[in-house]
């Protein structure tokens, strides 16, 4: 939970959703749900989102959660993948 952020070199892949580089997760990644009770503790919500509903979510004003290495959490759910965001109440 640095609040620092990460550049690389180089761009993403096509196919990710154009907020940076994701890494697989799952349901049970404990790093992952380490950081969204991190969140939760600090007053801030935090849970998955499928990505399909990911740009209206940012429009709220919703953000994608990164971790230290500067990647966002993909969780494989059927044909997409749950991403997880936050947001202050």
């Amino acid at each position: 939970m640095s609040r620092s952020w990460r550049f690389f070199l180089e761009m993403p892949p096509a196919a990710e959703l154009q907020i940076g580089f994701g890494k697989l997760s799952s349901a049970v990644d404990q790093r992952r749900v380490d950081i969204e009770t991190h969140l939760k503790s600090r007053g801030t919500g935090a849970w998955l989102i499928d990505e399909r509903h990911l740009p209206g979510a940012i429009s709220e004003g919703r953000q994608v959660v990164y971790d230290e290495d500067g990647r966002y959490f993909r969780v494989p759910s059927g044909p997409n993948h749950l991403i997880l965001i936050a947001a202050r109440p």
